[in-house]
């Protein structure tokens, strides 16, 4: 091959790769000027945690998926937790715990509801409140079970411990969705007597039937 042939081949290959060193300046160019803009979007407006989140989800997703931590830890919400339930005095009717599934919030039945009913006491209203502002400023999925003991109704409002452990987490997410936290990120479920707060004891004293009558807003290790 000739010389001339050689320096055609060698300028095409070049040629191609300095095309490619331009378009990865260019496109690094472009995530700096994205990232840049919402720092900026982020110091003009009102902090607000949730709204954070998503902005960082979806510069997650603009990188490929580089793992981004939440901007508000599980730690984080269970000491904040401890310090509501401190502030209000409750700490015999409400007990913070962590597990695998995320931060629980236990309430006794008793503290929170009319006996045998899904009426909030108005005692109980102040506290919900500031849970339900915590909601707000975290952006993690939340999960209102509702537990009682295994002893039959005797209303004739509900013809089982289903329907009364079901009403009384839907009266909680109706709580909070009435304070402004997204019906999307809330979810009410009902437990009955299958999940005693001791499996070993299960409903078989007075005080277990006690324990086990409870709601437990879960702050899930889940964000959407």
């Amino acid at each position: 091959m000739s010389k001339s042939g050689l320096n055609t081949s060698e300028q095409f290959m070049k040629g191609d790769e300095d095309s490619e060193s331009e378009w990865l300046i260019s496109y690094g160019d472009m995530m700096t000027l994205l990232l840049a803009f919402f720092v900026l979007l982020l110091a003009l407006s009102d902090i607000n945690p949730v709204k954070m989140q998503l902005v960082s989800n979806s510069m997650n997703e603009a990188l490929g998926g580089v793992h981004v931590k939440p901007l508000v830890t599980l730690a984080e919400i269970q000491k904040d937790l401890e310090k509501i339930v401190s502030e209000e005095n409750l700490e015999t009717q409400a007990e913070v715990n962590r597990d695998l599934h995320g931060v629980t919030l236990s309430l006794k039945g008793s503290s929170f509801f009319t006996s045998g009913s899904t009426e909030l006491l108005e005692d109980a209203i102040p506290f919900l409140s500031k849970i339900a502002g915590q909601i707000k400023q975290v952006p993690y999925q939340i999960a209102i079970e509702g537990h009682t003991d295994n002893v039959p109704m005797s209303s004739n409002r509900f013809a089982s411990n289903w329907e009364l452990s079901a009403a009384r987490a839907s009266t909680v997410v109706r709580f909070f969705t009435n304070r402004d936290v997204p019906p999307s990120r809330l979810r009410a479920i009902g437990y009955a007597d299958t999940r005693p707060v001791d499996s070993h004891i299960g409903n078989q004293t007075a005080e277990a039937r006690a324990q086990n009558r409870r709601v437990v807003i879960l702050f899930l290790d889940e964000i959407k």
